[in-house]
Parts: structure tokens; C-alpha cells; sequence
């Protein structure tokens, strides 16, 4: 899947206030991302593939907290469900300004599986929530 700009909204306020830097979020913004989605059991593989950066995460949609080290976020509180129509990871967080957050990513693909939506969701305690949806499109075929 690759991302309709046109359709889309910034990511930008979400990824300052998780501490991401000007100059990496205007990088991000220029790489033409590649996202391939498969099902594994009760896990969801998200693999994400450009010209300077790749990586996949497995995802066990259990609802089971999970414990994770992120070397930029420190400790993480993490669960992953499914649902009828979605797939949802929560994830338990600390901002860099001492703020405790809840970093909601719902993916779902609509009817005719044409298309990817990918709703991102940070809910500060105490303060605003940011939201953003990115919606995907199937890459062309050469």
C-alpha cells in the first residue's frame, strides 16, 4: 500500500509531540513509503519498505499487555485486538515534556480491500487529543 497524499492528513502534530524532530519529521515527509500488511494466526505483520528504510513488526491481536523497551520512548505498555472490521494497537506512553499518553493506531480496509485506513490517535492525560487519518491505496503494478 502507498499513501494518498490527497486523502490523508499530516501526521505532523502527533510525531512533535512524541518528541520526533523537526528536521527527522521533514525527512519522513519526503520518503515514498511501501506498506504490506499479512496475517500470521492471531498476529498482524505490518512491513513498511522505502529506499533508505525498512522494517517489520509482528503484532499478537490477543489483548494481552505487553511490556516494550523502545530506545526512543523508554518503557511501553502494549495491546493489540481485533475486531470485527479493525485491527487496534494501544500503547501506554510517556511524552518527552513528563506527560503520560495513549498512542492509538486503528487499521481497517474497506469493503472492497481497495484501500487501507490507517487512524492514529494521542490521547494526552490531562490535556489534548491529536488524531490523523493516512488512507492507503494498492501500488500500481509495473
Amino acid at each position: 500500500r502507498v499513501l494518498d497524499e490527497a486523502r490523508s492528513q499530516s501526521m505532523d502534530p502527533i510525531l512533535e509531540a512524541r518528541g520526533v524532530s523537526w528536521f527527522e519529521r521533514q525527512a519522513m515527509s519526503w520518503i515514498h513509503l511501501t506498506t504490506i500488511l499479512s496475517v500470521e494466526g492471531d498476529a498482524l505483520i505490518v512491513a513498511v519498505e522505502s529506499s533508505v528504510y525498512s522494517r517489520s513488526d509482528r503484532y499478537v491481536g490477543d489483548g494481552q499487555v505487553r511490556v516494550i523497551q523502545s530506545e526512543r520512548e523508554g518503557t511501553l505498555k502494549q495491546s493489540c485486538r481485533w475486531t470485527d472490521t479493525a485491527f487496534i494497537v494501544e500503547t501506554e506512553l510517556t511524552l518527552p515534556d513528563g506527560r503520560p499518553a495513549l498512542w492509538r493506531v486503528t487499521r481497517s480496509v474497506t469493503a472492497d480491500g481497495a484501500t487501507l485506513l490507517y487512524d492514529a490517535e494521542l490521547r494526552i492525560t490531562g490535556g489534548e487529543t491529536l488524531t490523523a487519518r493516512r488512507v492507503m491505496t494498492r501500488a500500481p503494478t509495473p
